[in-house]
């Protein structure tokens, strides 16, 4: 085993000792894992303070040093927050308190500000340290005795150096904890964690005769601590191009998984998990999503309600019964195999539907439409307009104007307001298509209230050439190529430029028109599973044989 996993292993096996004797493992768990992520987040913080400030090889201490002198940098604190969407201040960090523990001044709640400033500055933070129970009697009868349980765990971890090692090393070494904390919470501790070969398998699975090179989406309907989706990253060239989704239904865990996510580097773009039951619901409606993989370890022989109401669920409703309700495994297995279904549906289109390379007509056609598509450029019949870029203190908690990040578009917390007077150009309406600078999040249709929009998310107005709708489905059929054409960023941001020079293939209005209308009419299909799997498979044929050539 590598030396820097077993430093991490004692260091964490130490503060385990103080808390075994208060505690079973299922708890203190949350405390050790806690403590790791916090530092985590605290020393590549004060790492990139340095970097930014351009001192090289210098400790934690050096950096907090240098971190106090320049806290009030506003140009700092805004490429930081760029950098990680996250600003710990300088007396919140993790070693400013391990000073404090050492002057023998700390108290608990110093952890307790940091964490609650950590949530609050974003939805993909919100609740990770929900489980870090600071006042807990199990930790003392008194706040002094607290505060003491606490700094011992804190100075157990202190020492360890998390940021400056190889990134799978630390993945690993991470997910490895959380396999050794299983193993004493007992049986129950499997519902969020799968073991590593079994991960490995699963995914190299999925992946035979694959290529995603350009990117892909992999959905994990019981995703336990994420250590199944995070195994893909391993596998799949680009591996920053892949976008996790998952669903949890345990609170603990599902932080467990945000964690790893964190841990691994993955971008919050890419990340699409939610605290959710996949039995009782199925990923979100409002949702419009076709996953390349969609894979689970589920918990077998799980008891589940079975009740009536699950009869008229698309996802059951077509083979009549329910599974019992002391085998919820094979209602796993049911929904996954609809997941798989629709997306061979929604591709089989697509490839049908649109020209292939270095042709110009399509293999099916509207009746009435025989033109050969155009090849244009899309700069040269749409327009792509930024949105302003904010300074960090002009966005506000609340304010006369909401102003749409990135983040917003899967989340309808965490808006910050404005009360600038901007020029029309700089607000969005329900309605206008849109496209943010994260290739992997792709493009939109806006369905909310007017919003003032940020500089990284551009307003596309089309020409009279060019249909709304056929345009969002002809920027979705292509994002894999879009993807491979980033400016070079781990980011996997893409330019305006590269937008506007990329060529599409055009017909006539009204034949797109008929063509964004009936995907779209597709697509709500599969967002709304409001067909059942046999029927939906009658309805394709219908349409294919009454409606093209």
């Amino acid at each position: 085993m590598a030396q820097e996993e077993v430093t991490l292993e004692r260091s964490l096996d130490n503060a385990a000792n103080v808390l075994r004797s208060k505690m079973d493992a299922n708890e203190y768990k949350n405390y050790t894992l806690g403590t790791i992520f916090y530092k985590y987040l605290s020393d590549s913080m004060l790492y990139y303070v340095a970097e930014l400030l351009e001192e090289k090889n210098i400790s934690l201490e050096e950096a907090q040093k240098l971190y106090e002198e320049n806290q009030d940098d506003q140009y700092l604190i805004e490429e930081l927050d760029i950098k990680f969407n996250y600003v710990i201040e300088a007396k919140n960090t993790y070693t400013n308190i391990l000073k404090s523990i050492n002057n023998h001044t700390f108290q608990v709640s110093q952890l307790g500000d940091a964490f609650n400033s950590i949530e609050s500055q974003g939805k993909e933070f919100e609740g990770l340290f929900d489980d870090y129970d600071l006042y807990s009697k199990r930790l003392g009868n008194t706040a002094q005795k607290q505060s003491d349980t606490i700094s011992e765990v804190l100075s157990a971890i202190g020492k360890l150096e998390i940021v400056k090692t190889p990134e799978d090393t630390l993945g690993n070494a991470y997910e490895y904890l959380i396999k050794q904390f299983a193993s004493e919470s007992g049986k129950k501790a499997g519902e969020f964690y799968t073991p590593q070969k079994v991960s490995r398998l699963l995914a190299r699975l999925t992946l035979v005769d694959k290529d995603y090179t350009d990117g892909m989406t992999v959905y994990d309907p019981t995703m336990g601590s994420g250590s199944l989706l995070l195994n893909f990253r391993k596998y799949v060239e680009h591996s920053e191009r892949i976008t996790y989704f998952g669903q949890e239904i345990n609170t603990s865990t599902y932080n467990l998984a945000r964690m790893n996510m964190i841990l691994h580097h993955v971008d919050v773009v890419n990340q699409k998990l939610r605290n959710n039951d996949t039995l009782d619901e199925d990923w979100p409606v409002e949702e419009i999503t076709n996953f390349d993989a969609v894979v689970m370890n589920p918990p077998y022989s799980h008891k589940w309600s079975a009740n009536a109401g699950f009869k008229d669920d698309p996802r059951f409703s077509a083979y009549g019964v329910l599974p019992p309700k002391s085998k919820a495994d094979y209602a796993f297995l049911l929904h996954e195999r609809k997941c798989e279904e629709l997306a061979l549906i929604k591709k089989a289109l697509l490839q049908k539907l649109f020209p292939k390379k270095d042709e110009f007509k399509p293999e099916v056609r509207y009746k009435n439409f025989s033109d050969a598509w155009e090849q244009r450029k899309l700069g040269e019949v749409a327009t792509f307009i930024n949105g302003r870029a904010y300074k960090q203190n002009e966005l506000l908690d609340s304010g006369k104007y909401k102003v749409l990040r990135v983040g917003n578009f899967y989340t309808n917390d965490s808006w910050y307001y404005s009360n600038l007077e901007l020029a029309d150009k700089y607000y969005i309406d329900k309605g206008d298509l849109v496209y943010t600078w994260s290739a992997t999040f792709g493009p939109h249709i806006w369905d909310g209230e007017k919003v003032i929009y940020h500089y990284h998310i551009w307003k596309i107005e089309l020409s009279e050439s060019l249909d709304r709708d056929f345009t969002l489905q002809i920027l979705e059929a292509d994002k894999a190529k879009l993807l491979a054409n980033t400016n070079g960023s781990t980011m996997i941001h893409v330019t305006k430029k590269d937008m506007e020079s990329k060529v599409i293939s055009l017909p006539n209005i009204e034949e797109q028109k008929q063509i964004g209308s009936y995907l779209m009419k597709f697509d709500s299909l599969i967002a709304l599973h409001q067909r059942k799997l046999e029927k939906l498979k009658q309805l394709k044929k219908f349409l294919l044989q009454n409606m093209f050539i």
